[in-house]
């Protein structure tokens, strides 16, 4: 399904490209997108491109620009929202921003230890373009004042990028706990942060965040929706339902929900490796718990029947025949179909020698024959479709099993207008930044 077929149930729109890439070369999924936000815009939508990133909007929008996207998206970024907060919380109009950040006091500028100042980038060149630290002109005005050493701040702010390397993350988390400094970052929020624990990438401000959480201290998070409404002066005429956020990240479904919009979860690469790695989390939780049961817990887990026709000796002796015989075919039916996925992935394995045909050839070979102005790929047959309702599901499982409402739509990247018009998409020119 295209973008096209929700379009008119929503006012705003808010596109997440942190996973889609920078630079010249757009991507696929980039001019996708930047095709969908100018037809959005030519039917009086609101329209903007969001990041979770201690960047400022400024940043975000050049980025946008470079992916195709038309003059007229704004731009926000979480870490848009806490520089705004920093430079009003001095103010007697910082009530909302001193609300979110308890550290912040009217009057005084806080003091604040950067990550950044012992992070080594992953590429120079690419340190050069964020043009320096984000804090970087409050601290010339004097609403911020930095400091060198943890124990003198009052709040620790994770600024560095991603991939870099920060250098004695394991100190300064314990100077952190130690001092009852918080350690504030900008890639999600604080109640989001809780179920990033099985895709957190050590080292990173979602793993730090936690591990902090772990020693005992305090950690605080921005999502990349956070003051968006009354960023970009949507809140006068715009209502958080009617804001829908398209994102590659399943973490946005909580994002969304704090802030009472809906979103859209594109199941990419992204979402793929986040819900496998929830789920292996989960079964690995499931084995410790296992490990800690008694026996007669694990029979209670297994088969109540069991459990029941033990524990009442004058009924056993009729129900044990048929509890053996449901265990025996339970047994059969699971050997079956580990048998029958090993083989799947036997058949799937392309031959010595030759490469595996894509849908195209398979479809030009047999000669298929479709419909007029329907795709020569039938998409119901293809494994992407198959892979797609396997993610539908693992999707749907998490948010039960997280107790957080479902997504208001999915669909698959790269994400477009019209499913029915498929080459309607013109590559927009990107710009040189």
């Amino acid at each position: 399904a295209g973008l096209r077929e929700v379009a008119h149930l929503y006012r705003g729109f808010a596109f997440d490209v942190g996973a889609l890439g920078s630079g010249p070369s757009a991507t696929a999924a980039g001019r996708s997108l930047a095709h969908c936000a100018a037809r959005l815009l030519a039917r009086g939508k609101r329209v903007a491109v969001v990041e979770a990133s201690p960047q400022r909007a400024a940043a975000v929008a050049s980025r946008a620009k470079a992916l195709g996207f038309p003059d007229e998206a704004r731009a926000w970024s979480s870490g848009e929202f806490v520089h705004r907060s920093f430079a009003a919380a001095a103010t007697a109009e910082g009530e909302a921003a001193r609300a979110a950040f308890p550290f912040l006091a009217e009057g005084r500028a806080p003091k604040v230890f950067e990550v950044s100042s012992i992070a080594k980038p992953r590429r120079w060149a690419e340190y050069m373009a964020r043009g320096g630290p984000p804090l970087a002109d409050l601290q010339r005005s004097g609403a911020v004042r930095t400091v060198d050493s943890v124990e003198q701040a009052d709040v620790c702010y994770w600024d560095a990028g991603d991939g870099d390397e920060v250098q004695w993350v394991e100190a300064v988390l314990e100077l952190c706990a130690e001092y009852r400094v918080p350690l504030l970052q900008a890639r999600r929020g604080a109640a989001a942060m809780r179920l990033a624990a099985p895709w957190a990438a050590k080292g990173s401000a979602e793993a730090s965040a936690l591990h902090l959480a772990k020693l005992g201290g305090t950690h605080l998070g921005a999502g990349k929706l956070a003051g968006l409404s009354s960023g970009l002066g949507w809140a006068d005429d715009l209502a958080p339902q009617d804001i829908l956020l398209i994102s590659p990240d399943i973490g946005d479904v909580i994002e969304a929900g704090e802030e009472g919009a809906d979103v859209l979860i594109l199941l990419g690469d992204m979402a793929q490796s986040q819900l496998h790695a929830a789920r292996s989390h989960a079964e690995q939780e499931k084995v410790v718990e296992r490990k800690r049961m008694s026996v007669s817990q694990r029979v209670a887990e297994d088969s109540p029947a069991m459990l029941q026709a033990a524990t009442n000796p004058l009924l056993s002796v009729f129900q044990l025949p048929s509890l053996l015989s449901e265990a025996v075919r339970k047994n059969a039916e699971h050997r079956a179909k580990v048998q029958t996925s090993a083989a799947e992935a036997r058949a799937e394995e392309p031959a010595p020698g030759k490469e595996a045909l894509g849908e195209t050839q398979v479809a030009q070979r047999t000669g298929a024959q479709d419909a007029p102005g329907q795709s020569h790929i039938r998409r119901s047959d293809s494994p992407q479709s198959a892979r797609q309702e396997e993610l539908a599901e693992l999707l749907r499982e998490w948010c039960a099993a997280s107790k957080v409402r479902a997504p208001a739509a999915i669909a698959s990247p790269p994400l477009l207008w019209d499913s029915t018009a498929e080459d309607d998409c013109p590559e927009p020119t990107p710009t040189a930044t």
